[in-house]
């Protein structure tokens, strides 16, 4: 039997919080290293931005050392095509991995494994029926499907569902499945702050022609959104990022400030929240005096200064 791990959609981003990031980067590679299966599939958005800084790929290529023991294949997703065709790995050394750019076709025992990052899509939008061979073919690939709404698949993706055995993708975030046949890895961990989330990777074991696809729940520090009632912020994990939603009066929230691993996105519910409103639309107001009514008997120097930062945040659509 021959086993794979499938990840997708890492969004490797140290603009902020590098450190935190860098760290929980590090520790999925620590997890990929130690496992027992022989062969991992990067399917794509390793990278949150097609050029990423300096600090980002030196980190990429020391975790992906990591993994030398390790068959290593890598297709590029949306976030790291340059232009037309043209992505972010067919300018930097494949060391430590294996780039596929094209349609390319790989073997695990018996089965065909068909890798298009989301670069080659025009491939599987001309593929015809009948062109596979008739082994189990898996295609793993880097496609949005259809969510109504909202989600509008990139390419008609149920002719490739019946012409596929599976399908492994990576590009929405979740356990969403499509066709019974499909399966979108999830996210290894949370890229924008949410609420608490389950999160997975896939586990892929051959035998022969034998093949069976599982979603293993993984766990590594998170951004959690909470939303207590002011004043009640909870016990947090020291390990994960929090963004912790509040409303209050300008006055109330003046006392919570971002602290370690804990962000404040505060939300004024006043009597000046109205007025805010009517700035927007147009309507002229004094900001000063709209601020001493919010705060009435704290009209100390910082709290003035705090509430004119605040609300010209707002009006110019910069706040949190």
């Amino acid at each position: 039997m021959t086993r794979a791990l499938c990840v997708a959609d890492i969004h490797l981003n140290l603009n902020n919080n590098s450190e935190w990031e860098a760290n929980r980067f590090s520790l999925l590679f620590d997890y990929l290293a130690d496992a027992e299966e022989e062969y991992v599939y990067l399917l794509g958005d390793i990278f949150d931005k097609a050029r990423p800084s300096l600090e980002e790929l030196s980190l990429f290529y020391q975790n992906i050392a990591k993994l030398k023991r390790k068959v290593v294949r890598l297709i590029a997703g949306n976030h790291e095509i340059l232009a037309k065709d043209v992505t972010l790995f067919d300018k930097i050394p494949s060391v430590g991995f294996k780039y596929y750019r094209d349609f390319d076709i790989v073997k695990m025992e018996d089965v065909n494994i068909y890798l298009c990052g989301n670069n080659k899509l025009d491939k599987l939008k001309n593929l015809k029926s009948g062109s596979l061979s008739s082994k189990v073919n898996i295609l793993m690939t880097h496609v949005r499907c259809d969510i109504p709404p909202h989600v509008k698949e990139e390419l008609p993706l149920k002719p490739l569902s019946n012409m596929f055995d599976y399908i492994i993708a990576g590009d929405i975030h979740s356990l969403y499945r499509p066709f019974d046949n499909f399966y979108y890895t999830n996210q290894p961990y949370s890229t924008t702050y949410v609420k608490d989330k389950a999160h997975h990777i896939i586990r892929l074991s051959v035998d022969k022609k034998d093949v069976k696809i599982q979603h293993i729940p993984i766990s590594f520090p998170n951004k959690i959104l909470k939303v207590p009632v002011l004043c009640e912020v909870p016990p947090l994990n020291s390990k994960d990022l929090f963004k912790i939603r509040i409303t209050g009066t300008l006055k109330e929230l003046l006392s919570f400030e971002n602290k370690g691993n804990v962000r404040f996105d505060k939300v004024v519910e006043d009597l000046a929240t109205a007025d805010i409103k009517k700035i927007k639309r147009g309507k002229k107001l004094d900001l000063e005096e709209h601020i001493i009514a919010v705060l009435k008997d704290d009209l100390s120097e910082d709290s003035l200064a705090y509430g004119k930062k605040y609300l010209k945040e707002i009006l110019e659509g910069t706040g949190e």
